[in-house]
């Protein structure tokens, strides 16, 4: 797994690591997560998931501030399902 800054471009990092790395993060802390709203919070990580392709994992682009509202965590939980992504074990 290969975690990506939210200042990287998603892209570039999937065509540098090549199309089996599994990515994770690049969604902005600040700007998408503390300063947006479960909607635009959704739309972002849908744009991650189209920049990387399948094999990405939801996460933030770097720390996620303590002073974000609660309610823009969710999108975080729901939208990976609303995709039809779903969890995997690895052992």
């Amino acid at each position: 797994m290969v975690d990506i800054d939210f200042l990287v471009p998603l892209e570039e990092a999937r065509r540098a690591m090549g199309p089996n790395a599994v990515l994770a993060g690049n969604l902005d802390p600040v700007r998408a997560v503390r300063g947006g709203t479960p909607e635009s919070i959704a739309r972002a990580l849908a744009e991650c998931h189209r920049q990387a392709g399948p094999r990405y994992i939801v996460a933030a682009g770097c720390e996620i501030p303590a002073t974000r509202p609660r309610r823009t965590c969710w999108p975080c939980a729901i939208t990976p399902k609303a995709r039809g992504c779903r969890r995997v074990t690895v052992s």
